[in-house]
């Protein structure tokens, strides 16, 4: 019997190792992804801090540029007020109470507002005189012939107990409850209170709730006097004060009364609402930014005694 051969299997020694090695290739390879993964996250919030981090300085940056220019353009034109408006009427010829202007500092654009806060009815004024809902009534009269739609609510706060001092200093008839635009205005920017056109009125050309309480005969528009005077004044004897105040520019009140044939009542009233002399101005600064602008309201109010004298600062 012939001998069959025998078939003889043979493992290859390699096979387990490389089963293993493809093994670890993928663990290492697994391993690679997710250290790539951690690192990619890792370096994405780095960057989203330092993002945040250099956005948070550049706004550090721009609001500290623009205190510095609204201290700056504040010192130099509100404290001058009285002569920049002075020097413009004599230049235009004809009284002006606003006066608009753009000057650049430091590479922003500002737009400068400054305005005589007298030559404007003033709320608390005619709240004293009149009590809240006619007051709301001759806010709007001032308001009927601007482009621009306002509404006016009044939200007084709690009036503050007078004393004697106080009461004879506005003689019993100025209320002191508005003290912010918001108290007095709905909106939403101080754009909507502003004049958009270099010539065009604006609300806050003719109501303001600042200063003594008094208008500045030299500067009050005919409108704004015929609101607050309408007591005692009719449409036509306001045309004739505000004509020949005019025509003799610069005089005082009394002087140009005396052209006119006033009752002893009309004379009284109109010396209770008017001055000569404005102690209180305003400066409206607005920074053109690229996404928005940004608002500053400045106003200045000087009294006979320098401890009672007032500045306040808006921000929008």
């Amino acid at each position: 019997m012939k001998n069959i051969p025998t078939i003889k299997y043979y493992c290859c020694p390699n096979n387990s190792r490389m089963s293993g090695s493809r093994a670890n290739r993928g663990f290492v390879l697994l391993m690679v992804l997710t250290v790539l993964v951690i690192a990619g996250s890792v370096l994405g919030v780095s960057a989203y801090r330092y993002a945040r981090q250099t956005l948070q300085a550049g706004r550090f940056g721009r609001d500290l540029q623009l205190k510095w220019a609204n201290l700056s353009l504040r010192s130099v034109y509100l404290s001058e007020a009285e002569n920049v408006l002075q020097i413009h009427s004599q230049e235009k010829g004809f009284p002006v109470a606003s006066f608009k202007m753009n000057v650049k500092l430091g590479g922003i654009e500002f737009e400068l507002i400054l305005s005589d806060e007298q030559a404007k009815a003033n709320v608390n004024t005619l709240v004293g005189l009149r009590g809240s809902q006619e007051a709301n009534e001759s806010l709007v009269k001032l308001l009927s012939d601007l482009p621009r739609v306002v509404n006016v609510e009044l939200q007084p706060t709690e009036p503050a107990e007078k004393t004697p001092e106080s009461t004879e200093k506005t003689q019993g008839w100025k209320s002191d409850q508005y003290v912010t635009l918001d108290q007095v205005f709905s909106f939403d920017s101080p754009s909507e209170l502003l004049a958009q056109e270099l010539e065009e009125k604006s609300p806050l050309d003719r109501i303001t709730c600042w200063g003594e309480g008094l208008l500045n005969f030299r500067c009050v528009d005919a409108l704004t006097l015929g609101v607050v005077g309408s007591d005692v004044l009719s449409e036509s004897e306001v045309q004739q004060l505000i004509e020949l105040r005019d025509k003799t520019y610069g005089s005082k009140f009394n002087r140009v009364a005396t052209q006119l044939e006033f009752t002893n009542e009309q004379k009284e009233f109109l010396k209770k609402i008017l001055t000569d002399k404005s102690h209180c101005y305003s400066l409206w600064v607005i920074a053109k930014g690229q996404t928005r602008n940004f608002y500053r309201l400045h106003v200045d109010q000087e009294c006979e005694r320098p401890e009672d004298s007032k500045l306040w600062s808006f921000q929008w």
